[in-house]
C-alpha cells in the first residue's frame, strides 16, 4: 500500500491537502485494474497562505520587525526615532520577501497611518548592498 500528499489550490479554500492511498485490488472488489484509488481524507488548511499569497503575521511584537521600522523610519524626515504603534504587518514570498507594516505615531493627534514596505533580497548583500534592502514610506490613505 502506498500512500501520496498532493497541494491543491481552491478559490473557496486557501489551501488544501488530498490524501492518496493506492492499494491493491482485493478479490471482493469490482474495479478493472489491478490497483484502485481510495480518497482517503481532505484537510482544509484555511490558516495557511497560498503560495506566493501575502499573508498576516500575528506577532506583531517580533524584534525583526522593529529593525526594519527603525530602518526606514531612519530614511524619512523627521519621524527617526518616534514612538509609533504598529497595527498590522504582512508577508509575502517574492523574488525575496516583502514585508509591509501599518503604522501611526503615539503623539500625533490626527491618527494619520503610515505604510513601510521592506522588500528584502538577502543573496545581493555582497554583490550589490543598496539592492539588498528596499525601503519605501508613504502615507496610508485605507
Amino acid at each position: 500500500m502506498f500512500t501520496f500528499y498532493f497541494t491543491t489550490a481552491q478559490p473557496q479554500v486557501r489551501s488544501s491537502i488530498l490524501c492518496y492511498t493506492i492499494a491493491p485490488r482485493t478479490s471482493s472488489s469490482n474495479y478493472p485494474s489491478e490497483s484502485h484509488v481510495r480518497l482517503i481524507n481532505t484537510y482544509a488548511m484555511a490558516s495557511e497562505p497560498k503560495c506566493g499569497g501575502v499573508s498576516d503575521d500575528p506577532e506583531l511584537n517580533k524584534e525583526e520587525h522593529a529593525e526594519r521600522i527603525g530602518a526606514a523610519l531612519a530614511t524619512t524626515d523627521g519621524h527617526a526615532g518616534k514612538a509609533y504603534k504598529l497595527h498590522r504587518v504582512t508577508k509575502q514570498v517574492v523574488a525575496g520577501v516583502q514585508y509591509v507594516y501599518f503604522i501611526s505615531f503615539e503623539n500625533e493627534e490626527s491618527g494619520q497611518q503610515y505604510k513601510i514596505t521592506v522588500w528584502e533580497r538577502p543573496w545581493l548583500k555582497e554583490k550589490d548592498p543598496a539592492e539588498a534592502r528596499k525601503i519605501t514610506f508613504e502615507v496610508h490613505n485605507g
